[in-house]
């Protein structure tokens, strides 16, 4: 028993808890320890009775001002003035209590893995089948964090032949065992940055770079009050404005965003910085729009102002008789004529086209919908073409984007770009073939399908799996693909249900189809109506929000695995720059395509080319991209389908 415990013990009223930690603690086998009570300023008389009761112990009285985490800084700045090489800190809360040889057994498992730092085996005091604390797991890149071990029937799994449960990022500080060498070498508890919560997880992460080990021991059980503990979550959505702005910023609460902030940038390593930014804003997003009462008022005066907008409409659309003219491909419900008059202000088609909304589901089609020989003969003689650079597409292949990349320019909307490591991958309408050597090398086999010629003279120079046609007249073993691919195809095609049955034809059973499409729903689509880019009239047959694509997925008897929204940066350049070119029917904008000699080419007034100029500053302003994305109001779906 050479090595002394320091056991540090923050408290603040709660005598009865108190009481019982400090008798279990009495009757330890283990007998060479200290106790060190932080009485935050109590006022249940919680000093008078240590003192009567445990006159050997120290307590160090404070004024309530401390909290959490500078109480524990406290007790171990006390320890280090009488502590000595090779001896311990216990860091432990009121509300736990132990049986006699818990020091004991905590102390071995330190001693006998090289001085790690031990968690204690935190099960409920009221309930021991239940599991309070086991180590905590930390998964940065998809802010995840969660305990190690949460059944009893899960124990098997995670502990090795000596009780240990290993493999741990960081640790509460209730019943912690710390060296205190950790301490000399990594700093104390940050009460600057974490006067409350979290602090203990930035405390064992910290420790752990340092180079210090963590473990918890099952043999060192430890008894906890849980409900004792901090504040409740919102459990419903009818809290009044103290309990939200409780909930955000009281010092006491688990979900302080403030707090939450702090931990994120003090322990996230930097390379996952962005992601965890990212799920902070859409907590604090969270809040804001779907606890506050006031959401209430405002989306019901939303709705009423949005039927009183669109009355007229109605009224108009019924005098024309253009309600029932088109049926819905998606629910067979009524449509009503959205816009009229749009044409090809891209590449110079000069016919002129409609958009009918379905009133039910809200799925968008162009009218009239064009033959295939139609469509192909638009496709040769006004849709750019597309040189097979084969030399720029192998640059271009082994230039792949890293997931922060990805994430902080809206590349999702390229499918491919989630293919693992020996996935038989398909990638519907895989243009110059990019896609594929991608695939290839994030270590996918892969397929191709398009309908450019120019894609199979790529495909057979680069000798790739390819099929010129459409997923309609390809002929593979069905059941045979991990993942098909579908990046900005399912607007293009005329019978999109259709398209789905034969993209589930091929899929195995455990395999996925993700896609991505355009999204009526976006904020951009409400904002710039008619000069949405993506009405990308006559090409674009299909036009999808949220509720008519899940319609569409139950119809093909597909389940959506996952469905969000994501709007490329350059998508929005795009649309800045389109909108400010006042493009006529049967003229072509440069921007999109090269010379085309169907076509007039129109000019830029000298005005607007300034104001283009100015463009590439928006790029620095675009993370109000991945806000929009959050609300689910980004230009683009990205969904995972499965069987």
């Amino acid at each position: 028993m050479k090595n002394k415990v320091f056991i540090v013990i923050p408290v603040h009223n709660r005598i009865n808890y108190t009481k019982k930690c400090l008798h279990s603690l009495e009757g330890q086998t283990y007998k060479n320890f200290e106790i060190i009570i932080v009485d935050d300023g109590s006022t249940d008389g919680t000093e008078k009775y240590i003192k009567n009761k445990y006159p050997f112990w120290t307590v160090l009285k404070e004024n309530g001002d401390l909290w959490w985490t500078k109480s524990i800084h406290r007790g171990i700045c006390y320890a280090l003035n009488y502590s000595k090489k090779g001896d311990f800190i216990l860091s432990l809360n009121n509300d736990c209590y132990a049986k006699k040889n818990y020091l004991e057994n905590i102390i071995n498992s330190s001693l006998k893995n090289k001085r790690s730092i031990v968690g204690s085996f935190v099960v409920d005091a009221k309930n021991p089948k239940k599991i309070i604390e086991s180590g905590i797991k930390i998964d940065w890149s998809k802010h995840s964090i969660t305990g190690v071990v949460n059944k009893f029937k899960d124990l098997d799994k995670h502990i090795n032949s000596n009780n240990i449960i290993i493999q741990i990022d960081t640790l509460p500080g209730k019943g912690t065992l710390i060296p205190i060498e950790v301490v000399e070498k990594a700093g104390n508890f940050n009460y600057k940055r974490l006067p409350h919560y979290i602090s203990d997880y930035e405390f064992f992460i910290r420790a752990k770079r340092y180079g210090f080990n963590l473990i918890v021991s099952i043999d060192s059980k430890l008894y906890n009050f849980s409900k004792a503990t901090g504040t409740t979550h919102l459990a419903n959505f009818k809290s009044s404005y103290k309990e939200v702005l409780h909930a955000l910023f009281a010092r006491k609460s688990k979900l302080n965003i403030v707090d939450y902030l702090n931990f994120i940038l003090l322990s996230c390593p930097k390379k996952y910085l962005y992601i965890n930014l990212k799920h902070f804003m859409s907590r604090i997003l969270y809040f804001i729009f779907n606890l506050f009462p006031f959401c209430y008022v405002g989306l019901i005066v939303s709705k009423i102002s949005l039927f009183f907008h669109n009355l007229p409409i109605v009224i108009k659309q019924l005098n024309k008789q253009s309600i029932g003219k088109y049926k819905c491909k998606i629910c067979h419900g009524c449509t009503y004529l959205k816009h009229k008059g749009l044409f090809d202000d891209r590449h110079g088609y000069p016919k002129k086209f409609d958009i009918y909304k379905c009133f039910n589901c809200g799925f968008i089609q162009t009218q009239p919908q064009l033959s295939f020989e139609e469509l192909s003969d638009i496709y040769t003689n006004y849709y750019p073409k597309r040189d097979a650079d084969i030399d720029g597409i192998i640059d271009s292949a082994k230039n792949i984007p890293n997931k922060n990349t990805i994430l902080k320019n809206g590349w999702s909307t390229t499918c491919h770009y989630q293919t693992k490591t020996g996935q038989k991958v398909l990638d519907v309408g895989c243009g110059t073939c990019q896609s594929l050597l991608e695939i290839k090398r994030f270590g996918g086999k892969a397929w191709g399908i398009d309908p450019d010629r120019n894609s199979r003279e790529v495909a057979k120079k680069l000798k790739l799996n390819f099929h010129l046609g459409t997923i309609h007249d390809f002929n593979a073993k069905e059941k045979f693909f991990n993942l098909i691919t579908v990046s900005q195809v399912l607007e293009h095609e005329a019978d999109p249900l259709l398209f789905l049955l034969e993209c589930k034809k091929y899929l195995n059973n455990s395999g996925k189809i993700i896609l991505s499409f355009p999204n009526t729903g976006s904020l951009s689509q409400n904002i710039y109506g008619k000069k949405w880019i993506h009405w990308h009239i006559p090409y674009h047959l299909n036009h999808f929000n949220r509720k008519s694509f899940v319609t569409l997925a139950q119809k093909a008897e597909l389940k959506i695995d996952s469905i969000k929204t994501v709007t490329p940066n350059l998508w929005t350049i795009l649309q800045i720059k389109f909108t400010l070119n006042n493009i006529r029917r049967g003229q072509r904008d440069s921007m999109w395509d090269s010379g085309n000699k169907n076509t007039k080419i129109i000019k830029v007034s000298r005005k607007k080319q300034l104001l283009l100029k100015l463009i590439p500053l928006v790029n620095n302003l675009l993370f109000f991209n991945r806000i929009i994305d959050l609300l689910n109001m980004g230009d683009s779906f990205v969904v995972t389908l499965k069987k």
